[in-house]
């Protein structure tokens, strides 16, 4: 009699493959003893396990219910949680698209910051990403990531501009970051690469004096001014997401989060394709 075999999963035998030595388990935990570690679970459970998560500092999102637990990712995910401290100015109200849900700014500004461990330094290297999903509305002026230099939180300061991101009538990004104290240096996309009405990701990445752009995880060409400052100052570090100061955003949002890293070409890749609409 000619046997046949079944294939087992990696780690896994046969039997369990099949089933039937599963039965009745419910984790993989049940199952080995394997303690899972699933601080980053309402992350991965709505976008998949392929988004990056090591090195996440913070993720925003009004998708998520669940709240990070772990000490490397502090406290939370979803500011409409209490319990998570991210504070609203306003309430901004919410819609879907393609199955997602995003926040409808004008005036709101979300505020996250070092006083609930939600800021971030970068150290003496300068190397973090931050990311956004959005559609603007009208190609008003806006100023809507922000993170705070000297605490006044003033983007028409030359002085304040820790992280700070434009979206401007031109139809250009703007990505500046605040270089000694005294004056700031400014990446911006060589041409108007946006438009309305229109889903974009955007990841902008610092390490040491280099700053890319990526919209809809395309590398865009850009121009530099003050190119000899090339330090990164972050004084509080507060973020700000949607209307820092006095200023109509004018656009919606599907996330907002931050990495103490540059993400690199597959890990980019993934965070698109997962938060994009």
């Amino acid at each position: 009699m000619t046997r046949t075999f079944r294939d087992g999963y990696m780690g896994m035998p046969p039997e369990d493959a099949s089933r039937t030595q599963l039965t009745g388990l419910h984790t993989t935990q049940d199952a080995y003893g394997v303690k899972v570690d699933d601080t980053l679970n309402p992350i991965v459970n709505f976008y998949g396990d392929t988004v990056p998560t090591d090195d996440c500092l913070f993720w925003y999102d009004p998708n998520l219910d669940g709240v990070i637990s772990g000490s490397t990712v502090k406290n939370g995910i979803n500011p409409n949680n209490a319990s998570q401290n991210g504070t609203w100015t306003s309430t901004p109200s919410t819609g879907t698209d393609s199955g997602k849900t995003y926040w409808d700014l004008s005036t709101h500004r979300l505020d996250v910051g070092p006083s609930n461990s939600y800021g971030f330094t970068t150290g003496t290297s300068n190397t973090y990403t931050v990311f956004t999903q959005f559609k603007r509305d009208s190609m008003t002026n806006s100023q809507w990531i922000l993170f705070d230099y000297d605490g006044t939180y003033d983007g028409s300061s030359s002085t304040d501009r820790g992280i700070f991101c434009h979206l401007w009538s031109d139809s250009r990004i703007y990505f500046d970051t605040n270089a000694d104290g005294g004056a700031y240096n400014r990446t911006y996309t060589s041409s108007g690469v946006l438009s309305t009405n229109t889903w974009y990701t955007l990841i902008l990445t610092q390490s040491g004096g280099t700053k890319s752009i990526y919209l809809n995880n395309s590398s865009k060409s850009t121009t530099s001014s003050n190119s000899n400052r090339t330090s990164l100052t972050l004084g509080s570090a507060v973020g700000r997401l949607g209307c820092p100061y006095g200023t109509s955003v004018d656009s919606k949002f599907t996330v907002f989060g931050a990495y103490n890293k540059v993400l690199n070409s597959t890990e980019r890749q993934a965070l698109h394709n997962a938060i994009s609409v």
